[in-house]
């Protein structure tokens, strides 16, 4: 710790204690912050964010309003008044951490083209909005079609208390959901779960918690036919789960999840029941969005071994997250805890958060562009390693006249000499390392690259055993 304090510019003696900013990575002396000393103890041993007061105001500048003056700010009626010409400064948002789910790729990036993990659920297509930058988005406004389909999730932190605000907000995004999952509705068992829930155009179900906390609910446009999947909607003392199955006229139905877990309540009941939910849809070869508050931190999924484990298991029944960036942002972490699960890598997507200051978490949207079956000429492709003959390769490289192919004519432009020394080394790939498709089997088990050689042969002698016995 060698630079001084950022905000007193002094030293730090061998015996002070400073803390660094995961943002700007400055250092600053505790009694120069705002925490106290079992929240420094707490930065200090977890994984958690640290953000200092000067990066909180260049990304955050509303950290310091209340709620009601942030509510004045980024909601109010867009039939009478619009920001779209002044945008918030989201842009600023995209400073927080990602959850990564590519792989690391160490080989030449001229080649990653035809590599599987660009079809992972990446940033390229995922960003913070604002109500408004949300309905003048050409990207979503060229995405919307009779045939799109589209959910809305939000911790809504309790109907009867923040419903007219949300109402406000759905009016501020101008688009009307397919569906649109609460969670924390604190709607108890035996209350009135259609008190202050009315929304034109929608039917609302409920889901209720057993305590104080907790309940979730849907949002459904009454154009759609659907039914409650009464074998997978279920309350607990850990967890509520509400399922519900779409019937989309010519095509499979599409299931819909929202799930809401306490978070005192251990990882494993709820875990195994999302499994076990995850792998019976997988069976009945149906879509599915499983959106939801699982008050597990997915940014930790490299650090924390439940996290990870939660993330694999999912996506083993190739649920991915949509929802990338932190959900829910206080002045001491920012966690990605709600999220949208979506089972397929094959669909055109547009996924962001709002901003909002009605609650404390973020809502989480995903558009699917066209929710069909995939057409049966969908190809992704793939070099073909099986017949290289690396000594081959070598000589012919040895063997290539280099001269010839880096020559240089004052007509050419150093651009065009690497264009030929590329197009030449690409051919020489092409030829020894052919591009082929994937086979769907293939495609399939892309979702899990964890699934060995070794646990296949397992898998394949469990059955066995259990079929002979």
């Amino acid at each position: 710790m060698s630079e001084n304090c950022l905000e007193c510019s002094k030293a730090f003696r061998s015996n002070s204690r400073g803390i660094q900013c995961d943002i700007c990575h400055s250092w600053f002396h505790l009694k120069c912050t705002l925490l106290s000393l079992k929240e420094y103890k707490y930065f200090s041993t977890t994984e958690d964010l640290w953000i200092c007061l000067h990066c909180r105001r260049d990304i955050f500048p509303f950290h310091s309003l209340v709620n009601h003056e942030l509510i004045n700010l980024l909601s109010f009626n867009s039939n009478t008044e619009c920001l779209c010409s002044n945008k918030i400064m989201t842009s600023r948002l995209e400073f927080l951490p990602s959850l990564e789910l590519s792989a690391s790729i160490n080989n030449n990036p001229n080649l990653q083209s035809f590599d599987i993990d660009l079809q992972l659920p990446s940033t390229t297509n995922f960003r913070y909005y604002s109500s408004h930058e949300f309905h003048s988005n050409n990207d979503i406004q060229s995405s919307l079609s009779d045939k799109t389909f589209s959910a809305l999730h939000f911790n809504i932190r309790s109907v009867a208390r923040n419903f007219e605000q949300f109402l406000i907000l759905l009016n501020d995004m101008n688009h009307n959901f397919s569906v649109i999952g609460l969670t924390e509705t604190k709607i108890k068992l035996g209350m009135d779960p259609y008190m202050n829930t009315s929304l034109p155009g929608y039917n609302f179900i409920s889901q209720p918690t057993l305590s104080n906390a907790g309940g979730v609910g849907f949002f459904i446009k009454d154009n759609y036919s659907y039914a409650i999947r009464d074998d997978l909607s279920i309350t607990k003392p850990e967890f509520e789960s509400l399922w519900v199955e779409f019937d989309i006229p010519h095509q499979h139905n599409i299931v819909c999840g929202v799930f809401y877990r306490h978070p005192e309540s251990k990882l494993d009941i709820p875990k195994d029941f999302l499994l076990k939910a995850a792998q019976k849809i997988s069976l009945e070869g149906k879509f599915c969005f499983l959106m939801g508050d699982f008050n597990i931190d997915l940014l930790k999924h490299n650090s924390h071994s439940e996290t990870e484990d939660f993330l694999n298991s999912l996506g083993s029944y190739a649920f991915h997250p949509q929802i990338l960036k932190p959900t829910r942002i206080t002045d001491h972490s920012t966690t990605l805890i709600d999220n949208i699960f979506f089972n397929s890598l094959e669909h055109h997507v547009i996924s962001g958060n709002i901003i909002s200051g009605i609650t404390d978490h973020l809502p989480n949207f995903l558009i699917v562009n066209k929710l069909s079956n995939l057409l049966k000429r969908f190809k992704l492709f793939k070099r073909d390693y099986s017949k290289l003959n690396n000594r081959a390769l070598v000589a012919e490289l040895q063997n290539t006249d280099w001269s010839e192919v880096l020559k240089e004519d004052h007509e050419q432009s150093v651009t065009l000499i690497f264009q030929n020394f590329y197009d030449h080394i690409s051919k020489l790939i092409n030829n020894h390392v052919p591009i082929r498709s994937f086979t769907r089997k293939e495609i399939k088990s892309l979702s899990k690259p964890w699934v060995t050689q070794g646990i296949k042969k397992s898998i394949r002698e469990k059955k066995s055993s259990t079929k002979n016995s």
